[in-house]
């Protein structure tokens, strides 16, 4: 399942979207920070032992999961229908950030390999002290680890 479609799950529905992973894999960065329920997964394919321990493993997991909020819904009170104008400007407007601070980041790691740790100061030196509004100190946004890994966090 790509990011795209965890996000749209996310939108679609308030609770219900539990992530499933095998315990060794590596999520993406955009979805590492949710809550996801792991599973063992030793040998690579589902032989009858891991199969049985692949069970008990997910159920009392997605138990626990399924009636959390999706980030969404957590993030953005009063979405799809009932919006408060003012915090879906301000999470767009962070949103943007966010992803223009990426960008620099991309760069960084594209840079050669002889410059990467200059570049990475820099940027650590120039996008320090991120912008501060009411609106992420007041929403889950604010204990984002998704928004700390990349410096974000208020």
């Amino acid at each position: 399942m790509s990011t795209n479609e965890v996000g749209i799950r996310h939108a679609a529905q308030k609770t219900g979207c539990v992530l499933l992973a095998a315990d060794w894999s590596k999520q993406l960065f955009d979805v590492a920070q949710m809550r996801t329920v792991r599973y063992p997964l030793p040998e690579g394919n589902i032989a009858d032992d891991t199969a049985a321990g692949f069970q008990a493993k997910i159920k009392d997991g997605i138990t626990a999961l399924r009636d959390g909020f999706s980030p969404m819904h957590q993030s953005l009170p009063g979405y799809p229908s009932n919006v408060d104008p003012f915090k879906a400007t301000v999470m767009r407007n962070q949103l943007a950030e966010l992803a223009a601070f990426q960008t620099k980041i991309r760069a960084v790691r594209a840079a050669p390999r002889g410059e990467r740790m200059r570049r990475a100061q820099d940027l650590i030196a120039s996008e320090g002290n991120p912008p501060t509004s009411d609106f992420v100190e007041s929403t889950a946004m604010s204990k984002s680890p998704a928004l700390e890994g990349v410096g974000l966090r208020v």
